[in-house]
């Protein structure tokens, strides 16, 4: 029976196979194929790949931002307890901050080294086996960290740190590239921001960890720095059971019967040709395209799009989210929140950037919304309400009444809580798979390679410089990023289309009509 069942699956993809091999001689372009004809369900299969690959990507990126914050007393008093004999031989605390501020940022500059490998793993090993190769960074840096905790060896958590960081880089790319590619037309939008809703689920749970009733002690801090060794098993338990990425299998390796195979598990053996059809289409026109490579993107027809996506990752990192966050703990002390308050403050705005990403998962493809709606509203809600956090800033700042300054204080919280949601709107997880859509398979590797390279480069600037602007211009350093974001309106008003069911042929062209217009 088995053998008879085998047969006719052989059978019916040997037809599937010449029917588009013959399709595709007869008809010349990808717009002939209305991709709203293969919109898919969404089935067990699709969920489990998709959890897989989130769980040891996007939840390993967002824990190993958030981690590090909470117990960072605890780490500094551990440091200066490093390769100390007795209390007498303690290191000096601003020796010791300073180390802290290594292991916290070498952490963006592993992740910027990873990014930029993202193309070159996920075209060679494709972008499942390459999510699962990234295991071995996380359990290097996993266990360089356990020793160095164990032995009191703080430069074994840098490179730990370092590792962790190479690993976040490359599946802050593999991941949205998979999700995008397996998910059906219609839900990729969905698929997409689920990134996103994983990474800010994922710092909002290592915050929590960080509570002095759980881990946040001086006895368990550790225990934060080790879990991540929990996602890393059950994505190597799940993910193998994944299929790859139909469309790597067919547009990057013309591998037609391994994509079949891929598409008929995920979309539960229904009716795929025009699916397959259309990646087939995708595949034969790469053919005639020019190889694209790291020296030619900025000179094809691709440099536009290419330029595109990189305002749109410029339009996350440098919109100051990260300022706001920083600010967020003493701007509830300011309000007169005393202990432990201020803690779960910051948590509850962790819980905002969560539950308002899960509302933008589902906007992201409802038919009145889209993604460059989304984006633009978001843009548009964070530049006003860092304006109004400036000036109530500047307020608590100035020589008034306690009551003036009360006012100022819980306006600052209001603000800040209006910022997160419209960050979450959209620039928080629309630019993650907004490069995914607008590449064809064949450049997609090198694109999200350049992308993420941009916005984590873009990150360790802000965490960089940041700290200095801030020492200097105080609540003022807004304005910079109130600038920068007015630019980022204008630019995507201007030049960024919408890409929800559309080809990535006519998302090419469309941009290419904004920029000549």
């Amino acid at each position: 029976m088995n053998e008879s069942l085998s047969n006719s699956t052989t059978r019916t993809n040997t037809l599937l196979k010449e029917s588009i091999m013959l399709s595709s001689q007869t008809n010349d372009s990808l717009d002939k194929i209305n991709p709203e004809v293969f919109n898919g369900k969404i089935t067990k299969k699709l969920v489990i790949s998709a959890f897989g690959a989130l769980i040891g990507g996007s939840f390993q990126f967002g824990y190993n931002i958030g981690c590090i914050n909470n117990p960072s007393q605890f780490i500094i008093n551990w440091i200066r307890r490093s390769n100390s004999s007795s209390t007498k031989d303690l290191m000096g605390e601003e020796k010791a901050e300073t180390i802290f501020g290594i292991i916290a940022s070498i952490y963006f500059l592993g992740g910027m080294i990873g990014s930029f490998l993202t193309g070159y793993v996920g075209d060679t090993f494709g972008r499942k086996k390459g999510l699962l190769l990234n295991n071995i960074f996380i359990f290097i840096g996993l266990l360089l960290q356990g020793i160095g905790i164990y032995y009191h060896l703080y430069y074994l958590l840098i490179i730990g740190r370092f590792c962790i960081g190479i690993s976040c880089g490359l599946a802050t790319g593999l991941t949205p590239m998979y999700l995008c590619e397996i998910a059906p037309k219609n839900k990729s939008g969905l698929f997409g921001n689920m990134n996103q809703v994983f990474i800010t689920f994922s710092i909002l749970f290592s915050q929590i960890l960080g509570l002095s009733q759980i881990f946040g002690t001086s006895t368990r801090w550790y225990l934060i720095l080790l879990f991540p060794i929990v996602p890393m098993i059950i994505q190597i338990v799940i993910l193998p059971y994944a299929p790859e990425s139909p469309k790597y299998e067919l547009v990057v390796k013309n591998n037609i019967d391994n994509a079949i195979v891929s598409l008929k598990k995920l979309r539960d053996e229904e009716d795929i040709y025009d699916e397959v059809e259309f990646l087939k289409r995708e595949a034969e026109e790469s053919k005639y395209l020019e190889k694209v490579t790291l020296k030619n993107i900025f000179k094809n027809e691709l440099h536009w799009p290419m330029i595109v996506a990189i305002v749109m990752m410029l339009s996350q990192k440098l919109s100051g989210v990260d300022a706001v966050l920083f600010y967020s703990t003493s701007i509830f002390k300011s309000a007169g929140l005393k202990n432990n308050a201020p803690v779960y403050g910051t948590i509850g705005i962790g819980l905002v950037l969560f539950l308002q990403t899960l509302v933008s998962t589902w906007l992201v493809d409802h038919p009145r919304f889209g993604r460059r709606p989304l984006h633009l509203f978001g843009l548009i809600g964070m530049f006003f309400t860092s304006i109004g956090l400036v000036i109530c800033l500047i307020v608590q700042n100035q020589d008034v009444s306690s009551k003036v300054k009360l006012i100022g204080s819980y306006g600052a919280i209001a603000t800040v809580i209006v910022y997160i949601i419209s960050f979450a709107t959209g620039p928080g997880g629309i630019p993650w798979f907004y490069v995914s859509e607008i590449f064809n398979s064949s450049a997609r590797g090198i694109s999200t390679s350049i992308s993420c390279f941009v916005n984590w480069m873009a990150g360790f600037f802000v965490g960089l410089i940041f700290p200095i602007a801030n020492g200097y211009l105080k609540e003022y350093t807004f304005l910079i990023f109130i600038v920068f974001i007015g630019i980022c309106i204008i630019f995507v008003f201007r030049y960024v289309p919408e890409t929800k069911g559309k080809s990535v042929d006519e998302i090419q062209r469309e941009m290419e009509t904004k920029r000549k217009s």
